[in-house]
């Protein structure tokens, strides 16, 4: 697990943590590398949650957070949106 990134609760990993490793990356990355982050810093087969309790596997995640301006996605490329993210938790 990377440095600086909260471990899995039991009820999943939160969105805003997903967004937390674009903003790291500039804010724009390709969706494989994103992924592939996301699965160093939380584990491969994570469990990733919004504030009303919903759960996702990471491309759910992604196709909830672009419906919610969190983020856009053109093609492989995934930018953060217009949106921003929670506060966090």
């Amino acid at each position: 697990m990377q440095e600086g990134y909260e471990s899995a609760p039991a009820e999943g990993i939160y969105g805003h943590a997903v967004l937390n490793l674009l903003l790291a990356s500039g804010g724009t990355a390709n969706l494989a590398t994103l992924r592939a982050s996301a699965a160093e810093a939380f584990g491969p087969s994570a469990v990733y949650r919004n504030c009303s309790g919903g759960t996702f596997d990471f491309d759910r995640l992604i196709g909830f957070l672009a419906s919610h301006g969190k983020l856009t996605t053109d093609g492989p490329t995934v930018r953060l949106g217009a949106m921003p993210p929670c506060a966090g938790h």
